[in-house]
């Protein structure tokens, strides 16, 4: 098969991820997830009008001028849409393929190249990956430096360190895992042998710009209960760097982890070892350059985690969120495994990786997916001022009113319940239904109000909560799993879950279900 056909072969390979990525990002809730709430409130006044002083606050030790300033402009003139973010998400993390593909090295073969972009793409776009898409408000904060900081690397790769510096400031402007690229960019300039000033000045921006902000720096993480040693360090390290590669258990991803670092440092140890035996710029320590940082500054971002996150235990490197850091270790050793061992069959590798990776993270993915039905319950919670719920889901009152002043959502036009009615509207006739119950207890406003339903064999298509009269006073989030069910009832439906929520004080209150648009009653909870 000819170069071109290679290429465009393994171009699709590197586009099926991307594609099941805007699907899934398609049918992620349309409201925002937790941290979202503590930007919005940080950047705006109680009525929604932006506080320019707000955006200069940090959020966990992290600066965050520059996702506070999109996330209040989407707000105020796109809608507050999470789907918005996890596609702006999707347009990031693509900058960020093209980047890396420009940056492998001429040496290799076309189908070299382009079979390890493909391995990028399942690297980050994966399944594990899910949560940078799904919750639009992390991946677009993790992106938004992302972007500056492989640029940075590509400009530094060419020699180019005043391009390079200003896309790591605009990093460090994003949040704080930019300033890790300081050094990363010095040693570049040192690796290709550049002018003096190249690596000094890098330097000099590490001491004063991380300086200051280490000493504003706060964080709100989990402190251990516990004494620590170097090993709890280490680990989430290894863990954080070996999470694509584990299921769900955090002793695999450790494992994983390790090996991908010793094989890494050991590949850049050649490197160190041939600039420092050699007089003159060597080409293959400058083809190496780039990848080197690029390994560099994700083992630095996991440092950065286990700092601030040690405190959670080692599980916290399966997070999600953290993704970025060992895309990056993976890609970086891919690549220096290729230039390095030249008999090695690379599309094989990349291969193995785009699967393995692929369905290690099906455990993550469905966790991910199931946040999203407490976002329906949320934004229920938001209009009937149910504020008990809405701090149980990882919001704030507070933030309720700042939605409003910006028209951000739930407060847009269209918005409903579900069932084709809206709160404080008065339901048709009912029908009662037996194969449903509220197994919460009996009906209360501002509490969790929970059951399963199913019409005909199948899930309900809605759930509301309304009073005596028969006014729509909440409603919720039906499909989720009761995998309790089967065993219980004939049925092989295992999401047949509901929970919904209601406005404080509501009385005699029923739950009713839609199903092909007929409304249902429960049977009425009486109290014990």
């Amino acid at each position: 098969m000819s170069g071109k056909r290679v290429a465009v072969a393994l171009s699709a390979v590197a586009a099926l991820p991307v594609v099941v990525m805007i699907f899934e990002v398609l049918r992620s809730p349309r409201l925002q997830f937790a941290d979202y709430w503590w930007f919005v409130a940080g950047a705006t006044h109680p009525d929604g009008r932006l506080d320019p002083a707000g955006l200069l606050l940090q959020h966990n030790g992290h600066p965050t001028f520059i996702p506070r300033l999109l996330f209040w402009a989407e707000a105020r003139f796109l809608g507050g849409d999470n789907r918005t973010l996890g596609l702006l998400t999707v347009v990031l993390s693509l900058v960020v393929l093209v980047v890396l593909h420009r940056m492998l090295p001429k040496e290799l073969s076309t189908t070299s190249r382009f079979a390890l972009t493909a391995a990028f793409s399942f690297l980050l776009f994966g399944s594990r990956e899910l949560e940078l898409y799904g919750v639009g408000v992390t991946g677009a904060t993790w992106l938004l430096m992302a972007v500056p900081g492989v640029l940075a690397l590509f400009h530094a790769q060419r020699g180019r360190t005043v391009p390079a510096m200003i896309c790591v400031a605009v990093a460090c402007l994003c949040f704080g895992a930019g300033f890790a690229l300081w050094p990363v960019i010095a040693l570049i300039a040192w690796l290709r042998r550049d002018a003096l000033w190249q690596l000094v000045a890098p330097l000099v921006v590490l001491v004063v710009a991380g300086g200051a902000w280490a000493l504003t720096f706060e964080t709100d993480s989990l402190q251990s209960p516990y004494p620590l040693g170097p090993e709890n360090y280490l680990s989430v390290v290894a863990g954080t760097l070996g999470q694509q590669w584990s299921y769900k258990y955090s002793d695999f991803a450790v494992l994983a982890g390790a090996v991908i670092a010793v094989a890494l440092f050991s590949l850049i140890a050649l490197s160190l070892r041939q600039r420092l035996g050699e007089r003159e710029r060597s080409p293959e320590v400058v083809r190496d350059s780039g990848w080197i940082g690029l390994g560099l500054w994700g083992v630095l971002i996991g440092v950065m985690i286990a700092l601030t996150r040690v405190g959670s235990g080692v599980d916290v490197a399966l997070a999600g969120r953290f993704a970025l850091a060992p895309m990056l270790t993976t890609a970086a050793l891919l690549v220096l495994v290729a230039v390095r061992g030249p008999g090695l069959p690379v599309l094989a590798l990349s291969m193995a990786v785009c699967v393995a990776t692929y369905v290690l993270g099906t455990h993550l993915a469905t966790a991910v997916r199931n946040l999203y039905f407490d976002q329906k319950v949320l934004e229920i919670a938001m209009h009937v001022g149910a504020d008990k719920t809405i701090a149980e889901l990882q919001s704030t009152p507070d933030v309720v009113g700042r939605l409003k002043g910006m028209g951000s959502y739930p407060f847009t036009r269209g918005f409903s319940p579900g069932c084709g009615t809206t709160l404080g509207a008065k339901v048709g006739p009912l029908r009662e239904l037996t194969t449903g119950a509220v197994d919460s207890g009996p009906i209360a406003g501002d509490a969790k109000i929970s059951g399963w339903a199913m019409v005909d064999g199948r899930q309900v298509d809605c759930v509301l909560v309304v009073d005596g009269a028969g006014i729509v006073q909440g409603g919720g989030a039906v499909g989720m799993p009761r995998p309790d069910l089967p065993g219980t009832i004939q049925t092989r439906q295992a999401r047949l879950g509901w929970r919904a929520v209601a406005v404080p004080g509501i009385g005699d209150a029923s739950v009713v279900v839609g199903s092909g648009g007929l409304l249902y009653r429960l049977p009425a909870v009486r109290g014990h």
